[in-house]
């Protein structure tokens, strides 16, 4: 009897496991492979930049701006000036356009110095940083604006926007499919830009005012001069004795 049950107990444990292996291919089944879909999608796109650079950061952009993008350029922040554009006049990202852009890679790899542990700045030697772009941009219309605070080699895909007040902005998805949007940071950014501004302008209109009120200060009146701005002549005043009538 205890033979019997036992392989009972095996054939139901077989059978089960066999289930098992069954649903589990057949959920690894029903999972369509987008890779490749993806892939013969974005070779569709059209290509800015140099493709044939393996240390370029690859990112698909669209451009949902309304307007044509006329010049696209990307530098890191610790870069003082940007590149050259990505596209020209003839080349332009039109409105709505999606295209597959090949950027500059910066060079955030800390040389070696000499074998030292870490460099001067307490960063180990040959650590890759966490690079932050920025892409400047200017419009069919002549407008320009700056895109701020992007990590590039994290991205799978961006998405250039404005918002109802012309602040311009990214949504983005990343390669574990994370999706974001740069709208408050680039809110904030304008709001600081304006009030840079506002002080500005008010420092120089009171050194303005202040300059004035020292000009008028230099300014002196002498009616007894013989010459000057505000001099008066003598004949302007006559002594009543010496008048005479005839």
């Amino acid at each position: 009897m205890n033979i019997k049950l036992k392989i009972l107990t095996s054939l139901l444990l077989v059978l089960m496991l066999g289930t098992t292996l069954f649903g589990l291919s057949a959920c690894t089944a029903s999972k369509p492979d987008t890779s490749l879909e993806d892939k013969s999608a974005r070779a569709e796109l059209r290509v800015l930049g140099n493709s044939k650079d393996d240390s370029a950061i690859m990112v698909e952009v669209t451009n949902s701006t309304g307007k044509d993008i006329v010049s696209f350029a990307a530098k890191s922040t610790q870069d003082a000036e940007f590149p050259d554009s990505l596209v020209t006049e003839s080349t332009r990202i039109k409105a709505g356009e999606t295209v597959v852009a090949y950027i500059n890679r910066a060079n955030t790899v800390k040389p070696n110095n000499e074998g030292a542990e870490t460099l001067g700045d307490g960063v180990p030697n040959g650590l890759i940083l966490r690079t932050l772009y920025t892409i400047a941009l200017t419009f069919s219309d002549g407008s320009q604006t700056e895109l701020h605070d992007l990590c590039l080699e994290e991205l799978q895909s961006l998405t250039i926007c404005l918002s109802e007040d012309s602040v311009a902005y990214v949504e983005f998805t990343d390669f574990d499919s994370k999706t974001g949007s740069t709208l408050e940071t680039e809110k904030a950014l304008k709001l600081a830009r304006d009030e840079a501004a506002a002080e500005s302008a008010a420092a120089a209109e009171s050194l303005a005012q202040a300059e004035a009120a020292q000009n008028y200060g230099d300014y002196s009146y002498n009616p007894g001069s013989g010459s000057g701005g505000g001099s008066q002549s003598s004949d302007a005043c006559v002594d009543p004795n010496d008048l005479i009538f005839r």
